[in-house]
């Protein structure tokens, strides 16, 4: 499949970031010519409203695609590979085929590894929250809860986009599964949040 001359590809990114390294390397991989927005975390471009605007999570990567009067924005690092292996199957696919689902299966569970299991606890802003507890119970408390509200509040403002019935469209989908775990979880410690939230709103549809 040749690549789409109509369509442009814009990716915000920071030289430093792991995360956006990820989408460079796989779009340099399968030859998709990206325009490039340097984002300058060190200087907090990332906490400017037009730079939330475009990302509620307030991180790189972003991706804007854009084909006439249509535009996409896509945010996290493997999102936006996946969203590229689907639209252009063909060019240097990073998966294996669609015909091998165990296969497929492995390298997702490889990636998880680096992208659920070591990335959240190395990164940077994760860093600087864990330097101010003391080893009190409560200094915990505190850190979790405000590492999932930051989380919250950006899946919130998605739903807000995108939302109708579920988290995306109108079925159940892994988003919602995800989310369901993670409320679950954040109840047993504060169960007075269940009205203050939209996630939970769709949760109990």
């Amino acid at each position: 499949m040749a690549i789409n001359n109509s369509k442009t590809y814009h990716l915000y990114s920071y030289f430093r970031s792991i995360c956006t390294n990820r989408v460079v390397i796989a779009v340099h991989l399968r030859g998709i010519p990206v325009e490039h927005t340097y984002i300058d975390l060190g200087k907090a471009e990332h906490e400017s409203p037009e730079f939330q605007a475009l990302n509620p999570s307030k991180s790189v990567p972003i991706l804007i695609t854009k084909e006439g009067e249509n535009e996409t924005v896509l945010t996290q690092s493997i999102a936006i590979p996946e969203y590229l292996e689907e639209s252009l199957p063909t060019l240097t696919p990073l998966l294996p085929p669609s015909g091998d689902p165990v296969q497929r299966a492995r390298v997702r569970e490889m990636v998880n590894i680096i992208t659920n299991d070591i990335q959240p606890i190395t990164n940077g802003q994760i860093a600087k929250k864990v330097r101010a507890i003391r080893g009190e119970a409560k200094d915990q408390i505190t850190f979790v809860t405000e590492v999932f509200l930051a989380g919250l509040t950006a899946y919130e403002e998605l739903l807000a986009k995108y939302g109708r019935q579920f988290s995306v469209g109108d079925f159940m989908t892994m988003a919602d599964v995800s989310l369901r775990r993670r409320w679950r979880w954040r109840l047993l410690i504060e169960p007075t949040w269940m009205g203050y939230h939209a996630s939970w709103d769709y949760l109990r549809r």
